[in-house]
């Protein structure tokens, strides 16, 4: 018990147990987005039914669609020209 009584009175340590709290919430509501972004660039879900894992096949796809390609390009190709 006096173990604990001396870290509550280190400065560095109740600095850490208060900052605990704030930390965890950020992670969780940071990583759990990036996390199901991820998961489900890798899935066919649709919305009210469950996916199915197809890997890559879906940035095959945009890679490989026109479209994509120039809607990519229009912002590069927009920024980089000087205008006269």
């Amino acid at each position: 018990m006096k173990k604990v009584l001396n870290l509550l009175n280190n400065r560095n340590w109740l600095g850490l147990l208060f900052m605990l709290p704030a930390a965890t919430l950020l992670l969780l509501f940071l990583t759990y987005p990036l996390g199901l972004g991820v998961w489900l660039g890798f899935t066919d879900t649709r919305i009210g039914r469950i996916g199915e894992w197809v890997g890559l096949d879906n940035y095959a796809y945009l890679v490989g669609n026109p479209l994509t390609q120039l809607f990519c390009l229009i912002p590069y190709s927009t920024q980089s020209s000087p205008v006269l």
